[in-house]
């Protein structure tokens, strides 16, 4: 979406993890410089007379921790400045002024845990009230969304049973919840990424590329439960995968898990950058030469996924799904996008 979608071949490809071109906002001019002058205030770079500079010739750490711990909560959203970004971006795809490029895009299982979906309501009527403040929509749009996600379906974290005792596992950790919670993970984890993700794959070909969709299903921690202070409690979780797509080294205060030294895990890890690798020198994640990956299709070929998983009792089950989970309730937000990225 770059320059209005005239990019002149500044791409060659895009990859988008977490997040596509609906389900957030966008960030002002405003907010994002009061983030910048937050960071370069905490790190000394304020007074200097170049200070973008003086952030890049700061030692990664000090830089890295200054992210963190001053920024916590705040948006790193793209913001409109009339040239780079010129438009909302689901306005850009919708009027197709996007490159022909391939893409991959994709998302992690339970991306709600983090994503705005942590309520302690008990009732249907909490959970309306608590979807109409958080997604901007009225009682009527609440109820039926909750009607397309019922309280019995699987929820996040879709590896737990629905019936797992919930409130009390998240008590333990100083997270409240209730008995809507899950729900509302489902709810808040396709709003945010899922629901875009599938609606950017199923239209991608339009635009003269290639879409190339994933799902990464691998539970970096399970129980006991261990809350991180801007992800979640664990399992697939916002952000979780990380450490898995480029072996990031555990650094504090950063907040994602570190890959483990289990041979599924690690074969998981491995895929993930062998197909990133291929698609990023050739527009094809199949070209790596590694017989025990599964060929990646293209989305158009057949509307399927590349689901990364492994698990921590160290089983790895790489392989292509049809993308059609909770078919109604996505559908229902990718026609309301003027809604609900408001």
């Amino acid at each position: 979406m770059a320059y209005g979608g005239d990019t002149q071949d500044l791409f060659r490809g895009a990859i988008m993890a977490s997040g596509s071109f609906f389900g957030f906002g966008q960030t002002s001019l405003a907010d994002a410089q009061a983030v910048y002058d937050n960071i370069t205030t905490h790190t000394g770079c304020a007074d200097a007379i170049n200070s973008l500079q003086c952030l890049k010739d700061l030692p990664f750490k000090k830089l890295n921790q200054t992210v963190y711990e001053q920024n916590e909560g705040q948006s790193f959203g793209p913001v409109i400045d009339g040239d780079f970004f010129r438009s909302y971006a689901f306005v850009a795809f919708q009027q197709g002024r996007l490159p022909p490029i391939n893409i991959i895009t994709g998302c992690n299982s339970d991306e709600g845990m983090s994503l705005g979906g942590q309520t302690n309501a008990n009732t249907s009527t909490q959970l309306a009230a608590y979807l109409e403040n958080g997604l901007g929509i009225n009682e009527t749009l609440a109820h039926e969304l909750m009607d397309l996600y019922p309280l019995d379906a699987p929820s996040p974290p879709y590896s737990v049973p629905i019936d797992y005792p919930w409130v009390e596992a998240t008590a333990k950790v100083g997270l409240y919840s209730g008995k809507q919670t899950r729900r509302s993970y489902a709810i808040f984890g396709d709003k945010a990424v899922m629901a875009g993700r599938r609606k950017a794959a199923t239209e991608w070909s339009r635009f003269g590329g290639k879409a190339y969709s994933f799902r990464w299903d691998t539970d970096a921690s399970r129980f006991p439960l261990v809350y991180t202070p801007g992800l979640g409690p664990g399992f697939a979780q916002h952000g979780a995968e990380l450490s898995w797509e480029f072996r990031l080294p555990y650094i504090s205060p950063t907040p994602y898990p570190p890959l483990p030294n289990i041979t599924a895990m690690q074969k998981d890890s491995y895929a993930m950058q062998a197909t990133w690798v291929s698609f990023a020198a050739t527009g094809s994640p199949n070209n790596h030469g590694l017989d025990w990956v599964p060929h990646w299709p293209a989305y158009e070929n057949g509307s399927q996924n590349f689901v990364f998983n492994a698990t921590l009792d160290d089983t790895l089950n790489l392989h292509i799904e049809e993308d059609d989970f909770r078919k109604a309730g996505i559908e229902w937000m990718n026609q309301r996008w003027a809604i609900l990225n408001r």
